[in-house]
């Protein structure tokens, strides 16, 4: 049932899964963890012949580090910060994988018969994946610790909480969604977009979607990308990195997202006067991908057709024209923008 955490306990109450094994754990090795990252990145590509054999192939893979990362942890055996940072480190790959699955079959693009084993209805298949988002949010809770300054982390407990206590819908409480915007403070540069990816469908005039606008508008202009020194955490968050070639195409776009949709929705309304400016930074940071520095990245990235589709709609807004159906945000061409693998598969 836990390909995941193997012997781990299952859930708090210590249960054991029925495929865990009386072995013990091999010992901790940053060094052997090190080289299985990229693969656990490009394996996020789901445009793949077997989506279903790959996230299995993969979750028993990343489910070993976990069963020994804790194993490690449990004996007292990580000595050094460095050890006890890439054991967390273990624990995050494995509970984002957890949650990238359950995801994959919520959609419909994993059979759930393939990651969970035999399920006898929905709901039963509805249960087993909020039992894997806990499970998820306790690796994080023990990865936090391991790393504690990581704050990348509060953002990432906040959105496996509020995946595992969606309703059947998709709807995410909003006590939930509170615990989105607190983790933008503890680490504003990264979690903001934790939470626009999360709350990609919240609606532009409730009162977290008028939130969540004014943090971005915020966001921007403190100009937090300006200026950056090669190997320090900005850079990281700001650019394209070996593991996460899309970094900055997937980022630039979310922003200008949520300035399109907000845009859209005062040009709808027929407030012209802030519709422009939102639609214009839209487009500003669309064209960004075009300039001398992103040219080049841009073309090669395969999400590209998906930037296509928003210029063209946004080239068709303007005072006195059609606004063009709001399904876009609720479809493929916008969904597929959300996606692990727009930051991290090649």
């Amino acid at each position: 049932m836990w390909p995941l955490v193997g012997v781990a306990a299952f859930l708090a109450g210590g249960c054991r899964p029925a495929t865990a094994t009386s072995s013990r754990p091999r010992a901790w090795s940053a060094a052997e963890f090190e080289s299985v990252k990229p693969r656990a990145m490009q394996a996020l590509d789901e445009n793949v012949a077997d989506l279903g054999a790959a996230a299995s192939a993969m979750e028993k893979e990343l489910g070993a580090f976990v069963e020994r990362a804790l194993a490690a942890d449990d004996a007292g055996r990580l000595t050094t910060e460095a050890e006890r940072e890439s054991a967390g480190l273990a624990l995050i790959y494995g509970a984002m994988y957890v949650l990238h699955d359950a995801h994959l079959v919520d959609q419909g693009k994993i059979a759930a018969a393939r990651l969970y084993g035999a399920q006898a209805d929905a709901a039963a298949v509805r249960a087993e994946g909020t039992a894997r988002r806990h499970r998820a949010g306790e690796l994080f809770v023990r990865a936090q610790r391991l790393r504690p300054n990581d704050g990348r982390i509060a953002s990432w407990i906040a959105a496996a909480g509020a995946h595992e206590h969606s309703l059947p819908g998709g709807e995410i409480d909003d006590a939930d969604k509170g615990k989105l915007f607190t983790a933008i403070e503890v680490d504003p540069l990264f979690n903001l977009f934790t939470a626009l990816i999360v709350l990609r469908r919240e609606p532009i005039d409730s009162p977290r979607g008028r939130a969540l606008f004014k943090r971005t508008q915020a966001f921007l202009q403190a100009r937090m990308c300006k200026d950056l020194v090669p190997g320090t955490k900005q850079a990281r968050y700001c650019t394209d990195t070996p593991l996460a070639p899309g970094n900055e195409e997937a980022a630039t776009v979310i922003l200008a997202d949520l300035y399109a949709r907000n845009g859209e929705d005062a040009l709808r309304r027929g407030d012209v006067p802030n519709a422009m400016p939102a639609l214009a930074t839209a487009k500003s940071l669309l064209a960004v991908l075009e300039d001398d520095a992103h040219r080049e990245a841009g073309a090669r990235w395969k999400y590209r057709p998906l930037v296509d589709a928003r210029r063209k709609r946004l080239a068709a807004l303007a005072p006195g024209q059609h606004v063009p159906d709001a399904a876009f945000w609720s479809s493929a061409a916008y969904e597929g923008m959300y996606t692990c693998a727009t930051c991290h598969a090649k």
